[in-house]
């Protein structure tokens, strides 16, 4: 057993208001040591560095990209 396993992890609520993660992330109903991805609808180890790396995924980039145009098209309908 390694020095941090005995100190378990779970999901942060704060999480869901960062930038980098705030659009795609949310909570894994009935188990806090999981974490959610929207985007690719798979479940992440609610640890911080899992839910980086995943960010930083051609899964997850090539999954973002529908949701960035929508985006960018309700905020260029938002300026008229």
């Amino acid at each position: 057993m390694g020095k941090w396993t005995q100190y378990g992890k779970c999901y942060n609520s704060a999480w869901e208001k960062e930038e980098p993660f705030k659009d795609w992330i949310c909570s894994v109903p009935r188990d806090s040591t999981k974490a959610n991805c929207r985007y690719c609808k798979t479940e992440i180890r609610a640890h911080r560095t899992d839910i980086s790396a995943h960010a930083s995924t051609e899964k997850h980039r090539r999954n973002a990209l529908p949701f960035s145009n929508a985006r960018t098209l309700l905020d260029v309908g938002c300026k008229r």
